[in-house]
């Protein structure tokens, strides 16, 4: 079985909100802030706002496991 290589273009932004981070994932608000929590999202403050960096979330996207198939 060969591994598959996933590329991806570097991001356009370097912080993401919240929002567009769940947008990406396809997950909610509450998952985020449970992966920023548990470190799997590296994230910043700006001001009274938390930020995703963009990297992480395509790095946290690339380690999930592919998808089996099955029932």
């Amino acid at each position: 079985m060969s591994k598959e290589t996933i590329e991806i273009a570097p991001p356009s932004k370097i912080l993401f909100s919240i929002n567009e981070a769940k947008e990406i994932l396809g997950c909610g608000r509450d998952k985020i802030y449970e992966l920023m929590n548990n470190g799997s999202l590296d994230n910043r403050q700006m001001g009274y706002r938390r930020k995703i960096v963009a990297q992480s979330v395509y790095d946290y996207a690339k380690s999930l496991p592919p998808y089996q198939g099955g029932e």
